[in-house]
């Protein structure tokens, strides 16, 4: 499955649009940091694996305003590059920089399945 761009105006409408219980992958994205093409990398290798789980792109330097909002809204500190994955609205595992790989991701989302 190819990255879900996300082009919301409010990190809080957005949160209240994801599936109740279902799992979604955040990735912020810098266009500006040379960890973050090695990160989108493996979020893509990860997305084409697991083509059921939505995986949604946000460009932290185009969107800076959503970015901060979202850190805000899930209380997480901004990196970039970061994963955050969510059940619903909430945050159930982050990440950032070179421990972003298709195993990590792969390893969160069967944990957060299974518990």
């Amino acid at each position: 499955m190819a990255l879900l761009s996300l082009e919301t105006p409010s990190a809080a409408n957005w949160l209240a649009a994801l599936p109740v219980s279902g799992l979604s992958l955040l990735y912020k994205h810098s266009p500006r940091c040379g960890v973050s093409f090695d990160a989108v990398d493996e979020v893509h290798a990860f997305a084409a694996a697991h083509p059921e789980l939505p995986v949604w792109q946000l460009d932290v330097v185009r969107q800076r305003p959503l970015s901060q909002e979202l850190s805000r809204e899930l209380g997480i500190g901004h990196a970039s590059p970061q994963v955050i994955l969510l059940r619903g609205a909430h945050p159930v595992w982050h990440t950032s920089h070179q421990r972003i790989t298709r195993t990590a991701l792969a390893e969160q989302v069967a944990a957060a399945r299974r518990g």
